[in-house]
């Protein structure tokens, strides 16, 4: 291959990579960080596109309660208020704020996952719904969830 054709490659692969990460330019929630962590950016621009985000909880034993706290930040020009949330399970508790957000303030979203009776890879979603937009903003909890046999349950092998 001639190197201009191999450059073309480059820059072709490196242009595709940046469009299917569907970044345009916008930050994302794991971009935009807080005290506590990691935000969610409410704005229209974010509910005109595939709102959303995944939160990789890592490895939990069977049993484990975790909670995490994200901050909500409002990047647009009005008010935003969450006018509810709606989880996967019941295995997901979701706290929010229920007075309006306004223009660029920030306030504290929390969820705990409880892994009990869950075992191998779960997936778990929170859809928080706005004054935005009808469309939600899902928010994709992932674990991998080791369970620990007991004596019991050897005899049933």
């Amino acid at each position: 291959m001639r190197p201009s054709f191999r450059f073309f490659l480059l820059i072709a692969a490196i242009g595709f990579m940046a469009v299917a990460c569907g970044r345009n330019g916008k930050a994302t929630t794991s971009e935009i960080s807080s005290p506590k962590g990691r935000a969610i950016i409410l704005s229209d621009s974010v509910f005109n596109q595939a709102a959303g985000d995944t939160l990789e909880l890592g490895h939990l034993k069977e049993g484990e309660v975790i909670e995490q706290t994200l901050s909500l930040y409002n990047a647009g020009t009005k008010p935003v208020v969450i006018l509810r949330t709606e989880t996967s399970c019941g295995c997901t508790q979701v706290e929010y704020p229920r007075q309006p957000l306004k223009p660029g303030a920030k306030a504290e979203f929390s969820f705990s996952f409880d892994s009990q009776g869950f075992g191998g890879w779960v997936y778990k979603t929170i859809s928080i719904y706005t004054s935005l937009n009808s469309r939600p903003y899902i928010l994709v909890i992932t674990a991998e969830i080791e369970r620990e046999l007991m004596n019991s349950d050897w005899k049933s092998w």
